[in-house]
């Protein structure tokens, strides 16, 4: 874990609880999922990175905007991820977003009726 502070403004993520203005703390290692909040740069790298919402990892990765009016909100593909935001303070350092636990897909169990049976719960088919 490689941890690094740093100031952000802009309201592109005020829609996920993220305010314009503050600090987010970012674990420069770890490694992404989809949904979560990036510090990234674009093709272009016009500023010293951008906090966005990841919803493409690897290594074509993708990241949007949440602004509170959806109109304004875009995609664009990660010239370089400078790692994982784990929480976001005010200027006061009070912490007002942290990263929520990721998301773990796990298949859905098939069923099948089995002599009038369910084959995961047993249940009798009415």
């Amino acid at each position: 874990m490689r941890l690094e502070e740093i100031h952000i403004t802009g309201d592109c993520l005020e829609a996920i609880g993220i305010p314009d203005g503050g600090y987010a703390l970012v674990d420069r290692d770890e490694k992404p999922c989809v949904f979560d909040v990036v510090w990234c740069n674009n093709e272009l790298c016009t500023v010293h990175g951008y906090l966005k919402q990841i919803v493409q990892t690897g290594p074509n990765a993708i990241v949007r905007s949440r602004y509170l009016d959806k109109s304004r909100d875009y995609l664009f593909s990660v010239k370089e991820l400078y790692g994982v935001v784990l929480q976001v303070m005010d200027e006061g350092h009070n912490v007002v977003w942290e990263r929520p636990e990721p998301v773990v897909m796990v298949p859905a169990k098939r069923a099948a009726l089995v002599d009038g049976r369910c084959t995961n719960c047993r249940a009798k088919a009415e």
